[in-house]
């Protein structure tokens, strides 16, 4: 009878939270790590460490069954109550340890995400923005002087253009901003084809063209 109560100790005493898989000595800290979180076990190894102690209770208040049954009861009840008793401790640990480890995880992974979208908008603003490509003209033009008129793709060059020529044109308009020029040699343009071909004509050059 002995013989075959020690073997039920044998094989109870690694304990329910003996199934818990406890957190990777070797985890790298960034991974999930792959461990046990439920304290079910735990919860199993109590109730049945409090079952051996009513047990070995039980037993020591039968008055009716022989000295070596009842000594052989009270082994069992106490044997169950150490050993569920340290497997429930130990699983307790186990679980502590995989739910602080994955708190940790979920942190890591939370700031590496962070500071990833963080980087991405870091280069999104740094990044160099593409070069646009110049529209419109900034022309001057005199209400009295026919042909007498100059555009250039910038406003502070249209005007320093319009104020060296207004010592011989002092009408000249301000400048302001059109779609399109005609141009002639590539950088001499005014707003308007008229404009353009008067001034031409007094340069012998080849003839306007209209820009953008």
């Amino acid at each position: 009878m002995l013989k075959l109560l020690a073997v039920v100790v044998v094989v109870l005493a690694c304990g329910c939270s003996a199934t818990i898989t406890r957190v990777d000595p070797k985890w790298d800290g960034i991974s999930d790590p792959v461990c046990g979180t439920s304290y079910a076990p735990v919860a199993v190894d109590a109730i049945v460490s409090g079952g051996g102690l009513g047990l070995a209770w039980a037993a020591s208040e039968d008055k009716t069954s022989s000295m070596d049954g009842t000594r052989a009861v009270i082994l069992l009840g106490a044997a169950l109550a150490v050993l569920f008793g340290i497997s429930g401790i130990a699983g307790e640990e186990s679980v502590h340890s995989c739910r602080t480890a994955k708190t940790a995880w979920k942190t890591t992974s939370a700031a590496l995400a962070a500071k990833a979208a963080a980087d991405e908008k870091r280069a999104q603003v740094t990044a160099p923005a593409a070069q646009a490509v110049p529209r419109g003209w900034f022309c001057s033009s005199s209400p009295t002087v026919r042909g007498a008129s100059l555009c250039a793709r910038d406003r502070s060059e249209c005007e320093r253009a319009r104020g060296a020529a207004m010592g011989g044109v002092p009408d000249l308009e301000a400048c302001t901003l059109l779609e399109i020029a005609w141009c002639f040699e590539r950088d001499r343009c005014a707003p308007t084809e008229a404009a353009c071909t008067a001034q031409r004509a007094a340069s012998a050059a080849q003839t306007c063209a209209e820009a953008q």
